[in-house]
């Protein structure tokens, strides 16, 4: 609705040196969590003195101030592991509490006037690999080997030291018909580069990965 999002409102009275909090979410996958990577699942608001519900994390403080984050209440995120679930919250918004809350919405709870609610997206299945854009300079490196998939028990590997004037991709005998080293052989890539090369592009800014409350102080 075009208002201020600040969390912590004061009265009409107290307009210079005031505190305010804003929300503050991170959609990006840091390097150090990619392997074990949570996402935001639900989120919900209750007063500050009633329990925690089970299985969620107060966000009681300020991430950059460590002053407290909210008057009266706290707002909880459960998070959970990217692999375990198939949808989390996708995109979080903050509305004046006598507004409707919009449609695929949910809402979280009310504070200091104002609505949160979150909504839900299903995760894509290749959200959060290593095969994803973000990574895409780091690569694996394929077996050894053109093809992997076949034993290499039995072979032996060419002496490149007794003929090093010879062509290694023709085979030179005269009187027989030129032979190439590769004919008959199908050509197949090496299925894990060819598996990157289907993969889609991954979207980061897709899902929550972060969440957490900021702290300002206007003059």
């Amino acid at each position: 609705d075009s208002t201020d999002a600040d969390l912590w409102r004061e009265s009409a009275f107290s307009l210079w040196s005031r505190p305010v909090r804003y929300l503050a979410i991170s959609r990006e996958i840091p390097e150090a969590t990619i392997r074990v990577m949570f996402l935001v699942s639900d989120i919900t608001v209750v007063k500050d003195t009633d329990p925690i519900p089970h299985g969620f994390i107060a966000i009681d403080y300020c991430a950059d101030s460590r002053e407290k984050a909210l008057r009266k209440r706290f707002i909880c995120i459960k998070t959970e592991p990217r692999d375990s679930i198939v949808d989390a919250v996708g995109e979080v918004i903050i509305l004046n509490k006598q507004k409707k809350t919009p449609r695929d919405f949910t809402l979280a709870g009310e504070v200091d006037g104002a609505a949160i609610c979150f909504r839900v997206i299903v995760v894509p299945p290749t959200f959060g690999l290593k095969c994803s854009t973000s990574n895409s300079g780091k690569l694996a490196l394929p077996p050894i080997g053109l093809y992997p998939h076949l034993s290499q028990s039995g072979s032996t590997p060419a002496n490149l030291d007794q003929k090093q004037n010879a062509n290694m991709f023709t085979i030179k005998n005269t009187g027989a018909v030129k032979l190439r080293g590769l004919d008959g052989v199908p050509f197949k890539l090496n299925p894990q580069l060819a598996s990157k090369l289907r993969a889609p592009v991954v979207h980061i800014g897709l899902l929550v990965s972060n969440f957490s409350v900021s702290c300002e102080l206007t003059d």
